[in-house]
């Protein structure tokens, strides 16, 4: 587990400027997305707000935190059938952690607006009932997704990712339109 919290950590006990760039660079370029997944960026940037940058102190919370449920285990299944398990931060979307972990299938047009149905999933049956209801925004958007189902299909930008959500299976569609 050190590990994990060094590659989390690390940037944060080289000060702010660090992070800043970094997250800067994420951001435009795919490259440092190799070493440094938006997911681990944001958490670090959370963590800085709560904690002494260079504290050693810090590193122990952090790999605490990270043990304690920071990141949920999402399965998301592809239209044939290959299994993708990602850990992704909570606070951010189902649709984010497919996005920043490469998932193909969730094309994500309107990057989380809701104002597109290019993330569009349906939900294993035995989490249909544990996620919150759908919004009528989510609802009409989901008339222009392909070959919506009215118990489980949802958009993922709509899904916030929280403790509650470790272990969520999710099925891509054939196509997204």
């Amino acid at each position: 587990m050190i590990g994990r919290a060094l590659q989390r950590c690390a940037p944060v006990l080289l000060g702010t400027k660090v992070v800043s760039w970094i997250t800067g660079v994420a951001g435009k370029f795919p490259v440092a997305r190799i070493f440094w997944p938006r997911p681990y960026l944001l958490s670090m940037l959370r963590e800085i707000r709560l904690a002494n940058p260079g504290n050693l102190p810090y590193l122990h919370r952090c790999n605490e935190r990270y043990n304690e449920g920071f990141m949920a285990k999402i399965t998301y299944v592809e239209f044939n059938g290959t299994e993708h398990v990602v850990e992704v931060a909570t606070g951010l979307t189902v649709m984010e952690g497919a996005r920043d972990n490469g998932i193909p299938g969730i094309e994500a047009d309107c990057g989380g607006a809701c104002a597109c149905s290019t993330c569009h999933v349906y939900v294993a049956p035995e989490w249909v009932e544990k996620l919150p209801e759908k919004d009528p925004m989510e609802e009409d958007m989901l008339d222009f997704a392909y070959q919506p189902d009215a118990a489980r299909s949802r958009l993922t930008c709509q899904l916030k990712v929280t403790d509650a959500l470790e272990g969520l299976v999710v099925h891509m569609p054939e196509k997204q339109i």
